[in-house]
């Protein structure tokens, strides 16, 4: 998962050489998360170094945001929590969720770089925060157990719930707009793809599908992994599939499937996103591009718990 931009000048940044920017993460990069932090990948899927948070006793789910910083949910001071987290494993700010004191495994959070705002799954509900994490809106407990939850166009929100196969979308302030039947043995990732479709995973049966809004059709990627071997899934700029098994293993598809390579970490993870930071103004102008929103440097602040 990663903040929108244009496809032109993603591909165009991760063709240059990779950069390290002043919060420690790397462009045209991989992570993917760990229950003690976090773990960096080149694009041949080879572990370049992880990075442990202080405390941090559980991870899933990871977005980057606008500031170019990680947030992910996390097990940390005897509660499940949103964080955002810096490329040194530094914590920005975290707020607690109310996901019954269990720490939920998926792709169970998303930031809209429109609107600076995130939606993370709270078991029976989803919830819309602002960029300081304080609540703006929250859904009606419609949920048995939500779990991936992606913006879509406009800020609509999609969100799977994970036992019943069924996708719930709603607008941009989660009011419900519909409750589709798309099947799947526990539903876990969910990503916008490039072209604006979505792209899911299936952890019972190991398969990355893509449906297309408003209504499908729902169409096979990859199949036949097996349970437990796919729990989220990214793009690359280029169209690339990134996917992450629960043992953090890494496969990377061609985008019609066809694999292209395998890494593993080997431990516990299940969140992954693409490092697409937008540039400083003087790099734009080096290779003559600028993405839709520029890169800001947010310190640390003291409401971290």
């Amino acid at each position: 998962m990663r903040a929108m931009c244009h496809a032109a000048a993603a591909v165009l940044l991760c063709a240059a050489a990779a950069e390290t920017y002043g919060d420690g993460f790397v462009a045209g990069r991989i992570y993917s998360s760990y229950d003690g932090g976090f773990v960096e990948w080149d694009t041949s899927l080879q572990v370049t170094r992880s990075v442990p948070i202080s405390g941090l006793g559980g991870a899933t789910g990871i977005v980057f945001n606008g500031a170019g910083n990680m947030v992910m949910i996390g097990y940390r001071q005897n509660a499940p929590r949103l964080l955002e987290v810096d490329g040194f494993g530094q914590i920005v700010r975290s707020t607690t969720l109310n996901t019954g004191g269990s720490l939920l495994r998926g792709s169970y959070v998303d930031y809209n770089a429109a609107t600076n705002r995130y939606v993370v799954a709270e078991e029976r509900r989803v919830r819309l925060l602002d960029a300081d994490f304080n609540t703006v809106a929250v859904s009606a407990d419609v949920f048995t157990r939500a779990s991936g939850v992606a913006f879509g166009a406009g800020g609509v929100v999609y969100a799977v719930d994970q036992t019943n196969g069924t996708l719930r979308v709603f607008t941009a302030g989660l009011q419900p707009i519909s409750n589709l039947s798309i099947g799947g043995w526990v539903r876990t990732g969910m990503e916008l793809a490039n072209n604006g479709d979505l792209l899911l995973t299936a952890f019972g049966d190991g398969t990355i599908q893509r449906w297309s809004p408003p209504a499908g059709p729902v169409s096979t990627i990859v199949s036949g992994l097996g349970y437990g071997n796919l729990s989220d899934v990214d793009q690359l700029p280029d169209g690339r599939i990134v996917s992450i098994s629960a043992s953090n293993t890494l496969n990377l598809y061609t985008q019609t499937g066809q694999l292209l390579a395998t890494g593993s970490f080997g431990a516990f993870g299940d969140g992954v996103a693409y490092f697409v930071p937008a540039p400083s103004t003087g790099l734009a102008a080096a290779v003559g591009f600028a993405l839709v929103h520029r890169r800001g440097r947010r310190r640390l602040h003291s409401n971290a718990d």
